[in-house]
């Protein structure tokens, strides 16, 4: 088994990645939508929004709970 250090800086950069594209994902979709049915997504806008604000309030609250600590991880090598 080969192990490795994933340090609080690496799952910084990882987590602002994330961030960054899950708004461009978010703005893509709602892109699209707009030019498919506008009416529908201003009725729901608050439902979209809302889900987008979950996810990343779930990823905020992964990354501090595991902030400040250095994982563990390995991996297995099948001969």
């Amino acid at each position: 088994m080969t192990e490795f250090e994933i340090r609080s800086r690496d799952r910084d950069t990882a987590f602002i990645l994330w961030i960054i594209g899950m708004l461009i994902m978010a703005l893509l979709t709602i892109t699209i939508a707009f030019s498919e049915n506008i009416e529908g997504v201003i009725r729901d806008m608050g439902l979209h929004v809302g889900t987008v604000l979950i996810v990343m309030f779930l990823g905020l609250v992964a990354w501090f709970t595991g902030r400040g600590k250095i994982e563990r991880a390995g991996l297995w090598k099948y001969l």
